[in-house]
């Protein structure tokens, strides 16, 4: 069977905790000088209230909530740059009392046909005990597996195949790389979860790209 030809690839960091939305405009983030003035003033503004705020630029977007705070970008080179912001933000607000992050890996790709497209979700999830019960087409729309970390490794994996939505027939194919803080044994505030953004993000886009490959291999 054809190899999956990958179309389009993004990555996104999420932190869950508690944030003044308000703060996080694009005139802040050039204040701290994290991104530049004209980066800053070409920003295109969606909302900014207390309760979120929402921009983005050339590169990345941003929504901050009060409860999570969520940048995304689709372009590879500018993985580690999205990474600095977040860093150099909270190493700004370190006191931001933050309880869990997500490291996020996501891509589409498409098939050549949707005999393909089918095999795919036939081989993730085996369609003989739905057939059996529905008397009616059976097809995969989502599918998600928990990977346990291994001692030493990344966080708690959760890994989701969907249909494509966006290159049909394709696959969509999704990796969160999950670390929850132990408030009781870390550092306050942001600083714990940061350092651990500073020291595993390359290695966990790294292993999240290589799964994606290794499960192709294995439905095609």
């Amino acid at each position: 069977m054809p190899k999956l030809l990958q179309k389009e690839e993004g990555a996104s960091i999420v932190l869950i905790g508690a944030f003044n939305a308000a703060i996080f405009q694009p005139s802040w983030f050039a204040l701290q000088n994290l991104i530049r003035r004209e980066e800053a003033e070409a920003a295109r503004i969606e909302v900014v209230t207390n309760e979120i705020s929402s921009f983005e630029t050339d590169w990345f977007k941003l929504i901050v909530t009060n409860d999570r705070f969520s940048v995304v970008t689709t372009q590879q080179s500018a993985y580690d740059l999205m990474r600095d912001l977040v860093v150099g933000a909270f190493a700004v607000l370190h006191h931001t009392p933050l309880t869990s992050m997500g490291l996020n890996l996501e891509a589409h790709f498409a098939c050549e046909t949707d005999a393909q497209w089918h095999a795919i979700g036939d081989t993730l999830a085996p369609k003989d005990a739905w057939r059996a019960t529905f008397d009616s087409h059976v097809g995969m729309r989502s599918l998600q597996m928990q990977v346990e970390p291994n001692p030493g490794q990344h966080g708690r994996l959760l890994v989701r195949v969907e249909p494509s939505l966006k290159f049909p027939p394709g696959v969509w194919m999704s990796v969160n790389d999950h670390y929850e803080k132990e408030v009781s044994h870390e550092a306050p505030g942001a600083i714990s979860l940061v350092k651990l953004l500073e020291a595993t993000w390359s290695g966990s886009i790294e292993y999240a790209r290589a799964s994606m490959v290794k499960l192709q291999e294995k439905l095609t």
